[in-house]
């Protein structure tokens, strides 16, 4: 074959290769910002938390309503302008621990031993609305998934720890503001299901 094809073809082929390779390098720089936007229908930095349901549906949930120990308040995003977030990624489980049993990471990003983690399972995405407590079967302690029985233990920061293994339930860094309790900035991680990760 004539060399001089040769060369002109493999030079084409060279340069093919390189608007390639700078696509694909532009398409993921391109994307990085993505990981920096917040991710929509989570709570947002300045919402505060209603009750979802029951007699105070639509209240707005305060430190004090969060009872020490008790099974968690399910409550809803509300943005500054006085909208409710739709969708289950703006789910809450407020729960309340004595402050000396809040994971040392999470302790500047809760009141009062109050704690927000999203209520979306990171399994499959069900939500959740209870505790599970240790039995003579299961000696796990958290959030219990209704639908494959993960568990996610909120004296570990959302760790899973029983049932479907799971990544851990993010959480939403919160203050009190008059006693509500206010989103201070994005959740520590994907809110929902997450595959690859």
């Amino acid at each position: 074959m004539d060399k001089k094809f040769n060369k002109e073809r493999r030079n084409v082929l060279k340069g093919a290769c390189t608007v390639a390779g700078a696509t694909a390098v532009m398409s993921v720089g391109g994307s990085l910002p993505a990981f920096a936007v917040p991710q929509k229908g989570v709570p947002q930095k300045g919402d505060v938390f209603v009750f979802l349901n029951g007699p105070k549906k639509d209240q707005v949930v305060t430190v004090d309503d969060v009872v020490l120990d008790a099974e968690p308040i399910v409550a809803q995003a509300k943005d500054p302008n006085g909208a409710v977030r739709e969708g289950d990624k703006a789910t809450a489980l407020l729960y309340r621990v004595a402050k000396d049993k809040v994971p040392s990471d999470m302790a500047t990003e809760t009141v009062d031993g109050v704690m927000a983690f999203s209520a979306m399972c990171t399994h499959q995405g069900c939500m959740m609305d209870e505790l599970h407590h240790p039995n003579e079967v299961n000696n796990t302690f958290g959030f219990i998934c209704p639908c494959h029985d993960a568990v996610f233990d909120p004296l570990e920061a959302g760790k899973c720890v029983g049932g479907a293994e799971s990544r851990t339930l993010p959480h939403f860094p919160i203050k009190s503001d008059g006693g509500k309790i206010v989103v201070t900035d994005v959740p520590s991680s994907y809110v929902g299901v997450k595959r690859g990760f």
